[in-house]
């Protein structure tokens, strides 16, 4: 944990906070996702692997989140991240 790495207000972190489940996650229609909107904050940088093409980074990404694989494990992520497991 390194404090430097987070907002020194709730309203930091709302204004750091991109819109969550917006279209753009899941259809490579606009790149400007991968763009930081602060001029303090960098862009989101694209692994090597994608070819750098935010378009193969969301294929890649939602191929695996709509596996099978995930489907029968979600409900454990759940419970793990928000649920009875936090307990």
């Amino acid at each position: 944990f390194v404090s430097a790495h987070y907002p020194g207000s709730v309203r930091a972190l709302y204004d750091w906070t991109p819109d969550e489940a917006t279209i753009e996650f899941y259809v490579p229609t606009d790149p400007c996702i991968f763009r930081s909107k602060h001029s303090e904050m960098d862009d989101l940088a694209l692994p090597s692997w994608c070819g750098l093409e935010p378009e193969s980074f969301i294929f890649y990404h939602r191929r695996l989140l709509e596996s099978d694989h995930v489907s029968h494990r979600l409900h454990s992520w759940i419970d793990l991240n928000f649920g009875e497991a936090l307990a």
